[in-house]
């Protein structure tokens, strides 16, 4: 586990998928319990999408809920979860540090209940950000609705409450708004899949971490012109990993290391992954199964292009 502040959020879309599509044999018991209990098949697409994203994420680590119906892992040392959904998507977030999550529609309509959303010292802004920074924290805090949201004030990246300042991070992925809220200042990596390909990933990766193998579709091979500065010649393979969607709403990005020849495509390890402060979306790196880089080994062969962002190197191996 990295010594750094980091949340991790992956949200599961069930769009076009019965139930029986994202069910899987690992799930946990509560989760079932809780998908049978749903009324409507959309809500138990949800459900099932969310433990989806839990499997992804922590590969199935044993979690519970406690007081006031606040999701955590049996073990201390796994971190912290929290659980949302909207629409036909269910998501869950990690992190080494306490924290909440919450997602909705960017569609929703919240004009009506404004003034039981923002505080006095708040300008006007997107209503449904707002709600999303409010209930993340209050499901950081495990207070849940009975903190009065106009008592909270969310501006700038930081939120103000009676018990002191959080800290926060928005965005928005494929017409769904995020927010996670935390006690310190973090780093924050996001990723999308459809539930098939969520199943697929969990199949394919047994007991091992999910994505901790992956193929990459090279579209822009060793050699290769830069897209943006014709000057520039790809000093390593890149290309996306389908059926993931980062960040920035396109396909997650990946450096291919270890490899001196131009590529199609290249199935192989994930060593680390790039982290853009000033971006949307992090840069996976993938190397062939067994070989090591060092961190500085990994900045130098992609600072050609890393090297006009703020990045720090997360190490898988």
């Amino acid at each position: 586990m990295t010594e750094r502040a980091l949340a991790r959020l992956v949200i599961v879309d069930g769009a076009g998928c019965a139930l029986s599509e994202c069910l899987h044999p690992r799930f946990s018991a509560s989760r079932r319990a809780k998908i049978e209990r749903l009324k409507t098949e959309e809500g138990r697409v949800q459900s099932a999408c969310a433990e989806l994203a839990l499997l992804l994420l922590t590969g199935g680590a044993p979690y519970r809920y406690g007081e006031n119906d606040k999701p955590e892992f049996a073990r201390a040392e796994d971190g912290y979860l929290s659980f949302s959904h909207a629409g036909s998507a269910g998501a869950c977030a990690w992190a080494n540090v306490p924290m909440g999550m919450d997602m909705e529609r960017e569609e929703r309509d919240l004009s009506a209940i404004r003034r039981r959303i923002v505080s006095p010292e708040e300008a006007e802004g997107n209503l449904t950000e707002a709600w999303c920074v409010k209930e993340a924290y209050v499901k950081k805090t495990g207070e849940g609705l009975i903190v009065p949201f106009p008592s909270l004030t969310a501006k700038d990246g930081k939120l103000y409450s009676p018990r002191g300042t959080a800290f926060y991070k928005t965005g928005a992925l494929c017409g769904d708004r995020y927010a996670l809220c935390a006690d310190v200042p973090f780093e924050r990596s996001v990723l999308r899949v459809n539930a098939r390909e969520a199943v697929r990933a969990i199949d394919e990766a047994g007991e091992r971490p999910a994505f901790e193998t992956v193929t990459v579709t090279v579209d822009r091979p060793l050699g290769a012109a830069h897209s943006s500065h014709a000057d520039i010649r790809y000093p390593v393979n890149y290309g996306y990993i389908k059926g993931l969607t980062a960040g920035d709403g396109e396909a997650q990005d990946a450096y291919i290391l270890g490899v001196s020849a131009p590529l199609c495509a290249f199935t192989g390890r994930r060593v680390a992954v790039i982290h853009r402060r000033d971006d949307e979306e992090d840069k996976w790196v993938v190397a062939p199964d067994g070989m090591l880089f060092t961190e500085k080994e990994i900045r130098n062969q992609t600072a050609f292009q890393e090297r006009y962002f703020d990045t720090w190197i997360e190490m898988m191996q």
